[in-house]
């Protein structure tokens, strides 16, 4: 496991000497688009290719832990994590981190509580308003696929019809099952 370097949860203005893409003197990129230290990359191992933005299918491998290094949770044992990014499947740190990396790349992500489980927490494991720290690494990256959405749609359209051959039958049901005879 990667030993995390303990940053400050707050006051993070003085680690930021602003470079190039929001690089902070700790290397460290600020992926926010304020610029306020919320969420930050820091680059392990380089990936292929361009970043693979949003909407993508992934497979990672992460550990979580605190800031003190203590984990709190990791595939490493139960094989990696697959999800579509951008979609709301998991916190907004790793859809907007993740959508930031190249598929074979290695880095940390830190998340305050904004981009984590803010005020709730999660399941009793993680407090609120904590800042997590994720070392991940990006497996594999293709095309979402939109079948949960066209699932979905066909659902709601099937939905609709019943909708309206109920009103049709509390509305004139002699004309309902002249229209529709269940023989």
């Amino acid at each position: 496991m990667v030993e995390f370097e303990e940053l400050p949860q707050e006051g993070t203005e003085g680690l930021r000497q602003r470079g190039t893409g929001g690089e902070t003197s700790d290397n460290f990129i600020d992926l926010t688009s304020a610029q306020d230290g919320k969420l930050r990359k820091k680059i392990l191992e380089e990936g292929k290719g361009e970043p693979i933005g949003k909407h993508k299918a992934v497979k990672v491998h992460y550990t979580g832990s605190f800031p003190d290094g203590k984990v709190f949770d990791s595939s490493k044992n139960r094989g990696p994590l697959e999800f579509n990014v951008g979609m709301n499947q998991v916190i907004l740190g790793w859809d907007l981190g993740i959508a930031s990396m190249k598929v074979g790349e290695k880095a940390i992500l830190i998340c305050d509580p904004d981009f984590a489980y803010g005020r709730s927490g999660a399941g009793g494991v993680i407090p609120p308003n904590a800042t997590l720290h994720f070392e991940v690494e990006l497996l594999d990256a293709n095309e979402a696929s939109s079948s949960g959405i066209g699932m979905v749609l066909a659902l709601l359209l099937m939905l609709f019809v019943l909708a309206i051959l109920f009103a049709t039958m509390l509305h004139d049901p002699d004309e309902f099952f002249r229209r529709f005879p269940f023989n």
